[in-house]
């Protein structure tokens, strides 16, 4: 599956969020994927709740992903999947923000 990254106000404030990204990049495909299969079976509570549930079981301290999630625009578990999984790719070690995506959601 191919991911693609966020649409962002700017490109630089992009590049500074993601140059502080708290979870490596397959983690975060991880991620993309636990969420995917969560919010097949239950609908979004409007919270992090899935994504929380995913860092516990991986070892991850919730806050700093939580926090760096929240300056990417994404407030809840289907945010996630809305705006982050749009530039992601399996074959980068690291996502791209890409001119194209400005302003997708």
């Amino acid at each position: 599956m191919r991911h693609t990254f966020i649409a962002m106000d700017s490109i630089e404030a992009g590049a500074a969020t993601l140059l502080a990204m708290p979870l490596a990049n397959a983690t975060v495909l991880e991620l993309f994927e636990h969420l995917e299969d969560c919010l097949a079976i239950t609908d979004c509570k409007h919270g992090l709740h899935h994504t929380e549930a995913f860092l516990v079981i991986q070892g991850l301290p919730p806050a700093p992903v939580v926090k760096w999630l929240r300056a990417l625009g994404a407030e809840c578990d289907c945010a996630i999947l809305h705006k982050l999984d749009l530039g992601w790719s399996a074959e980068d070690e690291a996502p791209r923000v890409s001119c194209s995506a400005r302003g997708a959601v």
